[in-house]
């Protein structure tokens, strides 16, 4: 057992250095420092089972070298050591997780051995050795602190040193699988496997080999061996400050597998790319169409939107949220939806974010883009005929007076139209195409400064005053009325 003894008085460490060493106990080596800069330099070249640490010492007082050496050193027992008998430094040891807190003065030579078995003790305990590794993967994960070398080699073996290792993320796999999992890899060429725990429903896996195997071929076994997996393999990596990097890797890799089918992705396959200012742009003109009613734009923006995705796959919770804005913006423009469409912002994110894969998430997006640009309750049952129509509406309303214009698009007679699209919609086309003008009106009166007599030209409602007429009916106020009533803050 490892002991560091740390005191500014040197008559301190020496009596309890001498004391120590004097027991009839195996494997006792001490070491002393004389303050807390002093005792840290030796705590990041070596390693201590146990410290103890004066409360008063100049440069680094022991409370704050207690805190350095649970960052560095978590295994490490540390023994507070006052000559205050003062609350205060011992509750502060205690939410330090100090092992003890003892006062100098009533440290004699028994008192100090049956601190030292107690240690032992504790030390020869799996349980209370169990190394904590999900808190360290946290940290790594979140990048909330440096990982050091020193701690690294404290949590490993010298296998990931030596060794070429690879990480591997697991996504959703349950405690029974994880066993299954262990043993596979047993049989492997695998010399050291780790489970580092799990962090938001993945659980990573640190493995060593003697020499590089075939992480292809290894990835084919285990996912024939385990079909119900889903899974990514980092690139190989030497020596253990690399591990974070490692475990990162393979988490980013996890997040391919919602653009694909596959059951796992290889870390040699594929480059990283930073795709944010390509998605702010597609970003920045899809909200500029919904905010202007250009569903034509659109509709072709979004679907060039998703080709681009599918094809260069950049991390998910970019996309997630990008799609989450869209449809909170839409919710905000839309011209007839329901106000519980979206509950709010919050709510709508979680439902994005609980989609397994972009395809499930590409067809819910689409769904809502209809919904916005129909201003009728939409319908996956329509029939083609009625769903061109109101495709071709959309598109098309500011230059659409007539029955005959919108009946030509899908090659029917007028009368034949109307009564089928009375019949699926319970809407006369008429007033179907003259509700959507005014929807769209309405939107713009309340987000734009636009003037009215542009507004109404902008519809395709040339006659301002019938525009009014028809408005009034509608709305049962003037649009002027109207836009006084809405007036929202312009940006």
């Amino acid at each position: 057992m490892n002991i560091l003894i740390v005191d500014d008085e040197a008559i301190i460490r020496e009596w309890i250095q001498y004391s120590i060493n004097s027991f009839d106990l195996k494997n006792l080596n001490t070491d002393t420092a004389c303050d807390g800069l002093d005792a840290l330099s030796k705590i990041e070249k070596n390693f201590y089972d146990v410290a103890f640490i004066d409360i008063q010492m100049p440069r680094m007082n022991g409370l704050e070298l207690l805190s350095k050496l649970k960052e560095i050193s978590p295994q490490t027992l540390s023994i507070i050591l006052s000559s205050h008998n003062d609350f205060e430094y011992a509750r502060e040891a205690m939410r330090n997780h100090s092992f003890e807190y003892i006062l100098k003065s009533e440290c004699n030579k028994d008192y100090l051995y049956s601190i030292i078995l107690k240690c032992q003790e504790s030390l020869t305990d799996p349980a209370s050795t169990k190394i904590d590794y999900n808190k360290y993967l946290h940290s790594i994960l979140c990048e909330e602190t440096d990982i050091s070398q020193n701690i690294l080699s404290n949590l490993f073996s010298n296998d990931y040193d030596k060794m070429p290792f690879f990480c591997i993320s697991i996504l959703n796999v349950s405690s029974d699988l994880l066993e299954q999992l262990h043993d596979k890899f047993n049989k492997t060429p695998i010399v050291s496997c780790t489970c580092l725990g799990t962090e938001k429903h993945v659980t990573y896996y640190l493995c060593a080999t003697a020499t590089q195997i075939d992480i292809t071929d290894f990835s084919h076994s285990l996912s024939n061996t385990f079909p119900d997996i889903r899974f990514a393999i980092s690139k190989y990596w030497t020596g253990i400050s690399k591990i974070p990097i490692s475990i990162k890797n393979s988490l980013l890799l996890l997040d391919y597998l919602y653009y694909t089918n596959t059951a796992f992705i290889i870390g040699h396959e594929y480059t990283f790319h930073d795709y944010e200012n390509t998605l702010n742009t597609f970003h920045s003109e899809i909200l500029d169409n919904i905010k202007h009613y250009d569903n034509h734009l659109l509709i072709r923006n979004f679907t060039s939107l998703s080709h681009w995705i599918l094809e260069n796959m950049p991390e998910s919770n970019m996309i997630k949220n990008i799609c989450a804005n869209i449809l909170y913006t839409l919710s905000i423009f839309a011209p007839d939806l329901s106000s519980d469409f979206f509950d709010n912002f919050k709510n709508l994110k979680s439902e994005i974010y609980s989609f397994k894969n972009f395809e499930n998430l590409l067809d819910y997006m689409l769904l809502n883009i209809k919904r916005f640009i129909f201003p009728l309750n939409y319908s996956s049952k329509l029939s083609p005929h009625i769903s061109k129509v109101i495709e071709y509406i959309t598109e098309n309303y500011m230059n659409l007076n007539s029955i005959s214009d919108i009946a030509a698009c899908v090659h029917l007679n007028s009368d034949y139209l109307t009564r089928l699209f009375k019949k699926e919609t319970g809407e006369n086309l008429n007033t179907f195409l003259m509700k959507y003008k005014l929807n769209i009106s309405a939107n713009l009166l309340r987000n734009t400064s636009l003037q009215i007599s542009d507004i109404a030209t902008q519809v395709g409602i040339d006659n301002i005053s019938y525009f009014s007429k028809k408005f009034k009916e509608l709305y049962g106020t003037q649009p002027i009325n109207y836009r006084n009533k809405y007036k929202t803050q312009l940006k």
